[in-house]
């Protein structure tokens, strides 16, 4: 879920705090498309024969019940099988499904194990997991340093959640020396994916003049496109705009209009 923290805008927004939000979202499992009978057929050959990518897509309709009928316990069967054989999706799928509880008992110390396992073999959501788990003390001891430096292989993956809570850390010097600019450039590849989040801060730092010059008129962009997501962080974003309206020109706020359809137009593409 998502966690309220200080806000960032007191000071250069009129002393009007605006909040802002850490994802700590665990990586879901990707829903599998049915497979045809005779796809099926030949899926359950291989599975059994051993092939371990096999064994993990039918761990995957087992889990969904997609084309079979819902048995999380056969998943994780067959998942387990191909995690001995050193499949890292199959590691991350039982670490996840120890995280939620999904067929299993839940877990936090199962869950963190699988996830590292994963994570060591370069699985970019099992890195990204591993590293929210060690932020919050969930399964394993708590560590920032720890979580930083499984965000940061996540994030050099350029997985969008893990780009983000890199970012929060080092703006606020949590596992890693502060480091504004650094954490302007990971807000601005999540933003650039499309993460509300990132797009939300990355404006929060724009208009604060933190780890950049301040923007009043690129705050205003990011914080307009992010205010165009649904739920909680659309509703943020929105609430800085006025704020930040009250101390533009005319000109500026022209020119944020612009550049924010530009980057829409575009699907954030011509968009920095």
């Amino acid at each position: 879920m998502l966690t309220v923290l200080a806000a960032i805008l007191a000071a250069a927004f009129s002393a009007q705090a605006v909040p802002t939000k850490d994802s700590i979202v665990i990586s879901e499992l990707e829903v599998v498309a049915a497979p045809t009978e005779g796809e099926l057929q030949v899926l359950q050959q291989l599975a059994a024969s051993g092939d371990s990518s096999s064994q993990v897509r039918l761990g995957d309709l087992y889990l969904f019940g997609q084309g079979v009928l819902q048995d999380s316990a056969e998943a994780l069967k067959w998942y387990r099988s191909a995690a001995t054989q050193g499949d890292a999706a199959a590691q991350f799928n039982i670490g996840n499904m120890f995280d939620k509880g999904r067929g299993v008992k839940q877990d936090d110390a199962q869950a963190f194990r699988w996830y590292k396992v994963a994570a060591e073999q370069g699985h970019t959501r099992a890195q990204y997991s591993a590293g929210v788990l060690l932020s919050e003390g969930r399964g394993v001891a708590q560590s920032d340093s720890e979580a930083v430096k499984w965000f940061r292989r996540s994030a050099e993956q350029n997985y969008v959640r893990a780009q983000f809570n890199l970012a929060n850390h080092l703006s606020k010097g949590r596992g890693a020396p502060k480091d504004e600019a650094e954490a302007v450039v990971w807000y601005r590849r999540s933003a650039k994916q499309g993460y509300p989040e990132a797009q939300t801060n990355l404006g929060l730092m724009y208009g604060n003049g933190a780890g950049v010059p301040r923007d009043d008129a690129a705050a205003y962009k990011w914080l307009s496109i992010a205010s165009s997501s649904r739920g909680e962080m659309g509703d943020y974003a929105s609430k800085a705009l006025p704020v930040l309206e009250r101390r533009m020109t005319a000109t500026q706020l022209s020119r944020a209009n612009s550049d924010a359809e530009m980057c829409r137009s575009s699907a954030l593409k011509v968009c920095e």
